[in-house]
């Protein structure tokens, strides 16, 4: 609708109008004029008032005028002073085609007089204005096909039935079906595994889904529904071909040749993955440490992140940097991973020459390259005594030194430093200086370890189960409900890197895309024989508990929203379709 709105506001009136009128005096007879109108094949004349007394004023009738004209038995002046017809005068030749239709639209069904100069120039038949509007309606149509054939994406949709309603010239060379022939057909017939069926009956949006639908052909998946006031009405699928990417890639795999350029590439064109829309957990605790996180993003205070190794600390700091809206770089460094006779000139860079083995240009510093940005100091507890005065200076004064030289730079940076270490043991230790430690500590974030967020351990494994099948070429695979129920209870020591590793390994080991409970480590296994053994007798797993939870937080939202759905999704933080399927599905009445 759009589109036809777009060209009719484009269209001007003189472009469609009837130029060919007949003129007539208001001193002839109306059957004279019928004569002449048959002559001229028009469908209706102007009658022009002549009268010097007044302004030269045209009025346009028709053939129905004319001939109640003649069974009424009135003069033509008498029917024109009896009729108005000031209501049709803002029609004018350089007004838009659009104008008209809404004329039209509102139930006006007479021959429009257009208007230039108060003289009217030609004439607008209802009749014609169908014929063109259905003309412009085949033609949009035409358009809409030939610009979606011409998109590189396969596109198909699908109506509220799963038949396929949209199959363009790109679905046709990707899956070798004409669209003849499914065209209105069910999308299961042809494709058992299709992802839109799940779109329509989950309501919920897929993003980049990797899919290999026949041997030597690979590509990704997006699909959402298709909603008409909250309605789902039917769902649309962009599928991308990647066939050619991947086999570039198993050519670079086979020459060994350095991927690190193009892993940065990559990287830097997907910066968005590390905002906070991007941190999984649905925990409540953790979902108020994302809120507060996001709401100290825009200052430009400091930030102390601590949690155990492996609970994303360098993924939050990432996110804040994202969030804040920072020019500069994000720059990280790991304080425990360089050298101490190095970290002053890593930090702080150095003038040419400066000692023995140093560029003859010099070396701009860490600090340096996150001018406008920000620097990540993780592992800030290892950061060794002697430096910490000079961090210190710099967090002060905004001022770094490079070594060698003797002119001081003015920086503007962020800094965000990150720990798994009692830093206030370290500093009765002597270990760590308390005048840094205080300037660092101006909002600290303190992010909890997995084994607190049990809820959240189903989240990130499919997660990384997506990410990784990916990264190896293969399809999506699903872990039974037995060994997701070892992952909740497991202690996960390593925190969320831990369960990353483990994900990576099930997914390696997978063979036809299916699990196998050997491809767990045998000190996982071992330690979970009892959950194992009493889930295979009793059949009520975690789908059921996690249905049963489902259930439970849509009716605790309901309640608190006196049954207000848009306040209840809201709550719930799902959009309002969602919670109209997932009240379908558990029997919640309206």
């Amino acid at each position: 609708m759009q589109l036809i709105n777009a060209i009719l506001d484009n269209m001007q009136v003189k472009d469609i109008m009837k130029n060919k009128i007949l003129k007539v005096s208001k001193t002839d007879s109306p059957n004279d004029i019928i004569k002449r109108m048959k002559e001229s094949e028009v469908d209706c004349v102007v009658i022009t008032d002549n009268d010097e007394r007044k302004n030269n004023t045209e009025f346009l009738i028709d053939f129905i005028d004319l001939i109640n004209i003649i069974h009424e038995n009135i003069s033509l002046d008498k029917f024109l002073e009896n009729n108005k017809f000031t209501e049709l005068e803002t029609i004018k030749t350089d007004d838009t085609v659009g104008k008209v239709i809404s004329l039209f639209i509102k139930g006006y069904n007479k021959i429009i007089p257009v208007y230039d100069d108060n003289n009217i120039r030609g004439i607008i038949c209802p009749k014609d204005m169908i014929i063109f509007y259905n003309n412009l309606l085949n033609k949009t149509q035409g358009l809409f096909v030939n610009i979606l054939d011409n998109i590189h994406d396969a596109i198909c949709v699908v109506n509220k039935d799963l038949n396929v309603l949209v199959w363009n010239k790109s679905a046709e060379n990707l899956y070798k079906i004409e669209k003849e022939n499914i065209f209105n057909r069910n999308i299961k017939e042809i494709f058992p595994s299709a992802l839109l069926p799940r779109v329509l009956e989950e309501g919920n949006t897929y993003e980049n889904i990797f899919n290999s639908p026949r041997e030597g052909c690979y590509n990704i998946i997006s699909a959402k529904p298709l909603l008409d006031n909250d309605e789902i009405i039917g769902g649309v699928s962009c599928d991308k071909d990647i066939s050619e990417l991947i086999r570039i890639s198993e050519l670079l795999n086979k020459t060994q040749l350095n991927l690190q350029v193009l892993e940065d590439q990559v990287s830097n064109l997907n910066e968005s993955r590390f905002a906070f829309s991007k941190i999984i957990g649905n925990d409540k605790k953790f979902r108020e440490i994302i809120e507060f996180s996001k709401n100290i993003s825009k200052s430009t205070i400091n930030v102390l992140i601590t949690g155990e190794s492996g609970t994303g600390k360098e993924v939050f700091a990432r996110a804040i940097h994202m969030e804040s809206g920072r020019k500069g770089y994000f720059v990280p460094i790991n304080c425990s991973a360089i050298p101490g006779e190095l970290m002053e000139s890593e930090l702080f860079g150095y003038k040419g020459g400066a000692f023995t083995g140093s560029s003859r240009e010099g070396k701009a510093g860490k600090f340096e390259l996150a001018h406008k940005g920000t620097i990540f100091l993780d592992e800030i507890g290892d950061m060794p005594l002697n430096m910490q005065p000079k961090i210190l200076r710099v967090i002060e004064d905004g001022i770094i030194t490079r070594i060698g030289s003797e002119n001081s730079v003015k920086i503007d940076v962020r800094i965000i430093a990150a720990t798994n270490k009692d830093l206030r043991k370290l500093m009765n230790e002597g270990l760590f200086r308390k005048d840094l430690y205080y300037r660092l500590n101006s909002v600290i974030i303190d992010l909890p370890p997995l084994r607190k967020r049990k809820l959240d351990v189903p989240l990130l494994a499919n997660e990384f189960i997506k990410e990784f099948c990916i990264s190896y070429g293969t399809n999506i695979i699903e872990l039974p409900q037995d060994t997701m129920e070892i992952l909740i209870n497991h202690e996960w020591e390593g925190n969320i890197r831990e369960l990353r590793n483990l994900i990576e390994r099930i997914v390696i080991l997978s063979k036809h895309n299916k699990f196998d409970i050997s491809y767990l480590p045998n000190d996982l296994t071992a330690q979970n024989w009892d959950i194992l053994s009493t889930l295979r007798q009793n059949s009520t797993g975690l789908n059921d508990k996690m249905n049963n939870k489902e259930k439970e937080l849509i009716l605790n939202a309901l309640n608190n929203s006196n049954y207000n759905k848009k306040k209840a999704a809201e709550f719930l933080n799902i959009p309002r379709s969602t919670l109209y399927f997932k009240m379908k599905k558990h029997n919640i009445e309206a």
